[in-house]
C-alpha cells in the first residue's frame, strides 16, 4: 500500500501559488513578483508523470494488465467537475462583458478544453503565453491539462506494452523518449517558441522524468532521505520561479532546473529533513488544497489520487 507523502501536496501547492502569482502580476517596487511563475506547470508535469507511472507500473506489476476504464473513469472524476465548476462560473460573466469577437473565442475555448484540445486551439490562434491579451483568457490555463490528458491517452498503452514484450528494455526505451522528447523541445524553441510551449512532443520529457524516478522506486525501493540532496531540489525550484521571467528561452536547456530539482525533491524529502518539514507544514499540504484542480491539471498525491 502506497503511503501517503504530504511533502508532495506541499510542492504542489508552492506550484499552485507560483501560477496563480504570476498570473495576478503582482508588483513590489516595479519588480514583478515571481516572474517565473509558469514554471509551476513543469513541476506539475514532474510531479504527474511520478504519480501516475506509479499507479500504472504497480498496477502491471501486480496484475499484467492495465484497467483502462478505471484509469480513465479517476482521471474523469479528478478532472471533470472543476472543469465544469469554472465553465459554470464564467458563463455569465463571457456573457455580460465580453464582445462578441471576444465571446466568441470564450466559446471555442471552452469546447477545445472539453475536448482536451486547448493546447493545439491556443497555439493556432497565436495565444502567446505571458503576453497581457492573453492572461485574461479564462481558460488559458487549461492549455497544460490538454497536454497532460494527451499524453495519457497513449501514454498507458505504450507503458503496458513495454512492460509485456520489451521488458528488460523498458529503461532504455523510456530514456531514449525523454531524450527524443528534449532534443526536439530544444530545436523547436529556436524556431517556434509557441510550438514548442504548447506541444505534448515538447513537454513528455518532464513527465517521462517523473516516470523514470518511479520506475526506480519500483525496482529499488524509494531512495534514502537526503537532507543535502532534498534542500538542493527546493533551492532548484523556488530559484527557478523567482529568477526565470519573461525573457527566459522556455521550455529548454533552462527547464532542466527546475525539473531536476523536482525530481530530487520527489527522490529525498521527507518528514526526517527539513525541506520534507517545510513542504509537509500546513497549510501547505493540506489534503485537497488547490481548489480548482484543473488550473494545471495536477493530479493529488493520495495514494487513490489519479
Amino acid at each position: 500500500m502506497k503511503v501517503y507523502r504530504p511533502e508532495i501536496d506541499g510542492l504542489r501547492a508552492i506550484s499552485v501559488m507560483a501560477v496563480i502569482l504570476y498570473h495576478a502580476e503582482f508588483t513590489v517596487a516595479g519588480h514583478t513578483l515571481l516572474s517565473g511563475g509558469y514554471i509551476g506547470v513543469d513541476v506539475f508535469f514532474v510531479i504527474s508523470g511520478f504519480l501516475i507511472s506509479q499507479i500504472l507500473l504497480t498496477e502491471i506489476e501486480a496484475t499484467g494488465r492495465i484497467d483502462f476504464l478505471k484509469f480513465y473513469t479517476r482521471r474523469a472524476r479528478r478532472i471533470l467537475p472543476a472543469l465544469f465548476a469554472v465553465i459554470f462560473a464564467t458563463m455569465p460573466f463571457a456573457y455580460y462583458f465580453l464582445l462578441p469577437l471576444e465571446l466568441t473565442d470564450y466559446a471555442n475555448s471552452v469546447g477545445s478544453s472539453l475536448l482536451f484540445g486547448s493546447n493545439i486551439y491556443f497555439y493556432f490562434t497565436a495565444a502567446q503565453y505571458g503576453e497581457p491579451n492573453t492572461l485574461l483568457k479564462p481558460f488559458l490555463h487549461t492549455w497544460s491539462l490538454s497536454v497532460e490528458e494527451q499524453f495519457y491517452i497513449a501514454f498507458p498503452v505504450l507503458l503496458l506494452i513495454l512492460r509485456r514484450y520489451l521488458k528488460s528494455n523498458f529503461l532504455p526505451c523510456v530514456l531514449v523518449a525523454a531524450a527524443l522528447s528534449f532534443v526536439f523541445c530544444f530545436v523547436t524553441v529556436r524556431h517556434d517558441p509557441q510550438q514548442a510551449f504548447y506541444s505534448p512532443l515538447t513537454r513528455a520529457w518532464e513527465l517521462l522524468a517523473g516516470t523514470l524516478l518511479a520506475y526506480y522506486e519500483l525496482r529499488r525501493g524509494r531512495p534514502r532521505p537526503q537532507p543535502l540532496l532534498a534542500a538542493a531540489g527546493l533551492i532548484l525550484v523556488l530559484g527557478s520561479l523567482i529568477l526565470f521571467g519573461k525573457d527566459t528561452v522556455h521550455p529548454g536547456r533552462i527547464t532542466v532546473i527546475p525539473v531536476v530539482g523536482t525530481c530530487l525533491v520527489l527522490a529525498f524529502a521527507s518528514r526526517e529533513n527539513a525541506a520534507g518539514r517545510l513542504l509537509a507544514s500546513r497549510p501547505a499540504a493540506s489534503p485537497g488544497w488547490c481548489p480548482t484542480p484543473c488550473i494545471c491539471g495536477i493530479i493529488r498525491s493520495s495514494p487513490s489520487g489519479g
